[in-house]
C-alpha cells in the first residue's frame, strides 16, 4: 500500500488493502484484525500524501520513493502510514487500557521494525 503508485483511485486502495487484510489475517488465523488495520491505511493513504508530499507531486504522479518526494518527506509518509497501521493493529488487538503501556511500547517497536523492513526490501528492489 505504501509503494501504490500515487494517482491510483482511492477505490482501487481501498480494494487493495482489503484483499492484503484478508489474506494476511488468513494466513495468520486473525480475525479481522489486519483487514481492519489495512482498510484503515489504503483509506487515509491520499490525504497523507496530500499532507507530507504535497499537491503538485500528487499531480506529477508515479511511485512515492525517497527519490522522488524527498528523503525527508518520504520519511514523513512513511512513518505516519506505519505508525497509523500498528496503532489501528494494536488498539484493536488489545482495547484495554489496563496494558496501555505495553501496547504503546508494541507500536512503537513494531513501528520502527516495519520501516526498516520497508527500507531494506525497497533497497533490494531499487532500480539502479
Amino acid at each position: 500500500l505504501v509503494m501504490l503508485p500515487m494517482q491510483t483511485r482511492p477505490i482501487t486502495t481501498l480494494a487493495l488493502g482489503l484483499l492484503l487484510g484478508i489474506c494476511v489475517d488468513f494466513l495468520s488465523g486473525n480475525a479481522g484484525l489486519h483487514t481492519i488495520a489495512s482498510l484503515s491505511t489504503a483509506f487515509f493513504r491520499p490525504y497523507i500524501l496530500t499532507l507530507t508530499a504535497g499537491r503538485d507531486e500528487m499531480k506529477d504522479g508515479g511511485m512515492p520513493t525517497p527519490e522522488k518526494l524527498g528523503i525527508g518527506k518520504y520519511m514523513r509518509y512513511l512513518t505516519i502510514l506505519v505508525v497509523l497501521h500498528c496503532l489501528v493493529f494494536f488498539f484493536f488487538e488489545s482495547p484495554s487500557a489496563q496494558y496501555f503501556y505495553l501496547t504503546f511500547i508494541r507500536i512503537i517497536l513494531s513501528s520502527l521494525v516495519s520501516m526498516f523492513l520497508i527500507a531494506v526490501s525497497y533497497l533490494a528492489f531499487k532500480r539502479y
